[in-house]
């Protein structure tokens, strides 16, 4: 019969080797592309379910009519921007109008910035 050398430590489980820079720098790579294509995938799903609504003005108008029952909204345009020195998102509303009962009212510009709080509480 052959001796063996003592094992130290947990019983039924090899000695593991540190994982070298080549292996963690792989991990990185392959974490980072599958957390890129995550965000992307999470992205187009967004946007198809956006347009699928009939585009940005008119999922905007929804919500405002889900918000306060009864209301009409119109919106002309809705573009958007990023600023990434504040992490904002900003939404500019042209010529928006809003009718509630019998009041009309009219807005050149409107402008929602989301921020950070806006990730906890859903609102501009």
């Amino acid at each position: 019969m052959s001796e063996q050398a003592p094992h130290f430590g947990k019983p039924g489980t090899a000695g593991k080797q540190p994982l070298s820079l080549y292996g963690r720098l792989r991990w990185f790579v392959y974490s980072l592309l599958t957390l890129t294509i995550l965000v992307l995938l999470a992205t187009v799903a967004a946007v198809y379910v956006i347009e699928k609504k009939g585009g940005p003005a008119a999922l905007i108008s929804a919500k405002v009519s889900d918000a306060l029952p009864g209301a009409k909204t119109h919106i002309s345009d809705v573009s958007f921007s990023y600023d990434l020195n504040h992490f904002q998102l900003s939404a500019k509303l042209e010529d928006t109008s809003l009718i509630y009962q019998d009041q009309h009212l009219n807005f050149e510009t409107v402008e929602l910035v989301f921020g950070v709080g806006s990730l906890r509480t859903a609102l501009p």
